[in-house]
């Protein structure tokens, strides 16, 4: 994900894609390192589900905007 950024940043048309990575990936940090903190609770199934969505809403943002940039 940082990577994209890295590379889509200063590209024409990608470039609201980058910062939507760049945020991705801060987010999905952010649930590991939660996911980690609530390692033995019970609660550590509902941080898991949050953290493999923001994982596939980010394949799909970027898969929907090759499709409809190529």
């Amino acid at each position: 994900m940082v990577a994209l950024w890295l590379r889509l940043r200063a590209v024409e048309g990608w470039s609201g894609f980058a910062i939507y990575s760049l945020i991705a990936a801060i987010i999905s940090l952010v649930l590991v390192a939660i996911s980690a903190i609530f390692i033995t609770s019970n609660y550590m199934g509902l941080i898991e589900r949050f953290m493999v969505s923001s994982y596939q809403v980010y394949y799909f943002v970027i898969g929907l905007m090759v499709f409809l940039n190529n």
